[in-house]
């Protein structure tokens, strides 16, 4: 069945990037046209990693973080609101790990769109204006204690935050403050992985005063 679902969607992609290269060709390219095909690419990229994960394969390569964020980020322009400032704070130097990029990039798209969302809720029926912050730094494990290296991913926002009962629940399956526009399954798909990789994740959180997401993201995948 994955194998059948992974060759249709194949073939519906294939068709997005034709059409796309040829209005490149015909139009020249433009950030847009880009962003559609970099879409294309990591939908593909999922498709295959779910082709993968049906034959019990690791997809764990040598990865630049840094590389990877940038390119998220470039993904989630093209909906940005003017008004919110998307500010990143990457290591102008390779940021090696052995991971998925498929991965890293749907977890980095998916606390990236809620913390625009969460900033856009602060002013309902009004221009939303606030700041996220993107910002990736390597650490270590003190002495004595697992000595690891970790990425540690910060996404802050300074959007309505979250109360305690919220905070409690974020993690769980189907809970959702977006109603109807929300599934309550990307956070609690995302804690899992993490944490499946060995990873960590932690929230800081208030009412009115925003959202600190922070995971620690293992160097080399044990």
């Amino acid at each position: 069945m994955t194998e059948k679902f992974v060759h249709d969607m194949a073939n519906l992609l294939a068709v997005i990037d034709g059409s796309a290269r040829m209005l490149s060709e015909e139009f020249g390219r433009s950030a847009h046209l880009n962003r559609i095909l970099e879409a294309n690419r990591q939908i593909l990229a999922i498709m295959e990693t779910l082709r993968a994960a049906g034959r019990k394969e690791l997809r764990h390569r040598w990865v630049d973080l840094g590389c990877l964020l940038r390119a998220a980020t470039d993904l989630v322009q093209a909906e940005w609101p003017e008004g919110i400032c998307l500010d990143l704070d990457l290591p102008g130097h390779e940021a090696l790990a052995l991971a998925d990029p498929v991965q890293v990039s749907r977890i980095v798209l998916n606390l990236l769109c809620n913390a625009r969302d969460a900033v856009a809720r602060k002013t309902p029926g009004r221009a939303p204006k606030g700041r996220v912050l993107l910002s990736l730094r390597r650490q270590c494990d003190p002495p004595g204690v697992e000595g690891r290296a970790w990425y540690e991913f910060r996404i802050v926002d300074d959007g309505i935050g979250m109360d305690a009962d919220t905070r409690r629940n974020m993690f769980l399956p189907h809970f959702t403050r977006k109603g109807a526009a929300g599934s309550g399954l990307g956070i609690a798909f995302l804690d899992c992985q993490i944490r499946e990789l060995g990873g960590r994740i932690s929230v800081e959180t208030a009412p009115g005063r925003g959202t600190a997401i922070c995971i620690l993201w293992p160097e080399i995948f044990q």
